[in-house]
């Protein structure tokens, strides 16, 4: 991964740069998988035993996305995979699973929260500021610093995320 050089990698070598081998799978699954209608992914991890010769370096990161998505935008889509990369990394880096509000809080830091920002403004040159930020801060409204922010801030940004989760905004995906 040392050659890797553009936001995306970044953000791939920070999560995942590490001394354990790594196993990532992506699957879908229906809106009742979830806790909610509107909860876009979930991801878990487990100290894998596959590797004999040292199963404590081996982790398997499981990351389900909900199909309600797919007729959604492509950014809102990679959004939610970013979003469900940083957790799998939690497990990578400190064999924790994904516990919120530790998680998100973590998210919402600058490390975190501008490098997704940043990755999906360079998958999607013209995706706005504001609307990269709007879907970065998507899944993360349990945290304090969301819930601090102004009525008509948060507003705008689940606005902003929904028309680009049902498709009327972005990329629509095929």
């Amino acid at each position: 991964m040392g050659n890797l050089t553009n936001y995306i990698a970044d953000l791939l070598k920070t999560c995942y740069e590490s001394d354990k081998m790594v196993e990532v799978n992506f699957s879908e699954g229906p809106s009742t998988d979830f806790p909610d209608l509107f909860h876009d992914g979930i991801t878990d991890g487990t100290e894998a035993g596959d590797s004999i010769s040292d199963p404590a370096r081996f982790v398997r990161i499981n990351t389900k996305l909900n199909t309600a998505i797919a007729s959604g935008s492509k950014e809102y889509v990679s959004a939610t995979i970013i979003h469900e990369i940083i957790h799998g990394y939690y497990k990578v880096e400190y064999g924790r699973e994904s516990t919120n509000p530790w998680d998100h809080g973590q998210m919402v830091g600058d490390l975190y929260f501008n490098r997704m920002k940043y990755a999906l403004q360079e998958l999607f040159p013209g995706l706005s500021d504001i609307d990269a930020q709007a879907l970065v801060w998507i899944g993360l409204q349990d945290t304090d610093q969301y819930k601090n922010k102004p009525l008509s801030e948060k507003n705008s940004i689940e606005s902003t995320a929904l028309n680009y989760r049902v498709g009327l905004s972005g990329t629509k995906c095929n």
